[in-house]
């Protein structure tokens, strides 16, 4: 325990107490713990999403989870800032006596505010699940199965994408073509754009397929559980008439799909004819996986001469059941809380540098720097930035590349719709976002906290 102390540890809990105590002594901090208890009873009560059982039931789930990610995430940011307001009174003075390390003190108070946000996502989602249980209670008995249904985690597995380099040596070797036929300029003019248009050619290549010809993904990550029976294929194509002139139509194309565990010689296959521009799902037995974790899909298409089978570039998707709402709010209330725990150290290290204010106004920053980080790395393309485009472009994305993308998961979606939220973004968001971005952000304030305001300032 003394070794612990030595390295600034023991002070460091202290500290993390204190911020936890402080928060759970706050008038609001208590008022915010009503509203996420009466919050989602009072939408209970409101909610008929689209006057179906299932509607309502998605609606007040989708609702109720959005309040408490709003609570949640703006809780930890003020919270945290407060820290700049017990420095500037010197109410850490007897704390700070101790080995207390300049990391220690940021990293102690961000963690005690952490571990209110946390407390608070548990008692929000036991609050949800509870309500969602009631409402699946007092429903129809007509309704109870397809209620069932909507509180089901369903894994959704998407396909490899194609290869980066496969796709880049295929876009060169056409693009050589190309200019030893005297059809691109030699010299490299407007060699960018003809290169897009290369590569848009050869991704749209790659998810077409003609008469007679087999088009194949390869899907990782498949782990139904030992109750599972089935695997559902989700899938849709449109049906290219003339591809130089872009006709796409509704027709109906036989062909068949064909599962197989990656290096294995047996397949099972399923025929039919599928309509484009619908979409479809198909059932196959668990039993394709061979007990592996990864699966091969082709598709033959059977279609007349002349049509062309285009999938959509996210490709089809296979489905399966991964548990029930209790394990999926368990991973969205973990997800939750390392959000909280990223935004508590942001706002903590703006708070040993900055006065209160600016600190809140800094963690909102990197709150809505993560809830838009996917709109805004899709819109840093080249040219963006006219003349200076190179270094704000790169700016843009370093600060990009430091902030937690927020918006990578959905978690009220994802509960309300039955998407389970895949332990990998768990461990993402807890390991990359909360240990290695909140604890980078740590360590920089850390070093630049070389004066810590301990005395009351005058």
């Amino acid at each position: 325990m003394s070794g612990l102390r030595a390295r600034g540890l023991g002070p460091a809990a202290a500290v993390a107490a204190l911020a936890a105590r402080e928060a759970t002594r706050a008038a609001w901090v208590r008022a915010v713990a009503v509203a996420l208890v009466l919050g989602p009873a009072v939408i209970a009560a409101t909610s008929s999403g689209d006057g179906s059982a299932v509607g309502r039931l998605r609606a007040f789930v989708s609702w109720s989870v959005d309040l408490v990610g709003v609570c949640l995430t703006l809780t930890a940011v003020f919270l945290a800032a407060g820290l700049a307001s017990r420095l500037r009174r010197g109410e850490l003075t007897q704390l700070a006596c101790g080995p207390l390390g300049r990391v220690g003190l940021v990293a102690g108070w961000s963690g005690g505010v952490a571990a209110v946000g946390a407390g608070l996502a548990a008692i929000a989602l036991v609050t949800v699940g509870l309500g969602a249980a009631a409402l699946a209670a007092r429903a129809d008995p007509a309704d109870r199965p397809a209620l069932r249904q909507a509180l089901t985690a369903w894994a959704r597995v998407e396909p490899r994408p194609p290869d980066p380099a496969a796709v880049a040596a295929a876009v060169a070797a056409r693009l050589s073509d190309l200019r030893r036929t005297g059809q691109a300029p030699a010299d490299g003019e407007g060699g960018d754009d003809l290169a897009r248009a290369l590569e848009a050619e050869v991704r749209l290549g790659l998810r077409s397929v003609r008469p007679g010809q087999t088009i194949g993904w390869t899907f990782s990550g498949v782990r139904p559980g030992p109750e599972v029976r089935e695997l559902t294929l989700r899938f849709r194509f449109d049906v290219d008439e003339a591809r130089e002139t872009g006709r796409v139509t509704q027709r109906e194309i036989p062909g068949r799909f064909w599962f197989r565990a990656p290096g294995s010689q047996e397949a099972s296959s399923l025929d039919g004819t599928w309509r484009g521009g619908r979409p479809v799902e198909l059932r196959a037995p668990v039993e394709v996986l061979e007990g592996s974790h990864e699966v091969e899909l082709l598709f033959t298409s059977r279609a007349p001469p002349g049509s062309t089978v285009v999938f959509p570039r996210e490709g089809p998707r296979l489905i399966h059941e991964a548990g029930g709402l209790a394990s999926n709010a368990l991973r969205a209330g973990l997800l939750l809380a390392a959000r909280v725990g990223f935004l508590a150290a942001v706002t903590a290290v703006a708070a040993a540098l900055l006065d209160a204010n600016l600190a809140a106004l800094a963690g909102l920053f990197a709150l809505f720097l993560g809830a838009a980080h996917g709109f805004l790395a899709d819109a840093l393309v080249p040219g963006t930035f006219g003349l200076l485009d190179g270094p704000l472009r790169g700016l843009a994305s370093a600060a990009l590349a430091a902030g937690a993308d927020l918006s990578r998961v959905d978690v009220a979606d994802a509960l309300a719709t039955g998407q389970a939220i895949p332990w990998a973004e768990v461990g993402r968001a807890v390991g990359l976002d909360l240990v290695l971005r909140g604890g980078l952000a740590l360590s920089v304030g850390g070093a630049l906290f070389a004066r810590r305001e301990l005395g009351a300032l005058r």
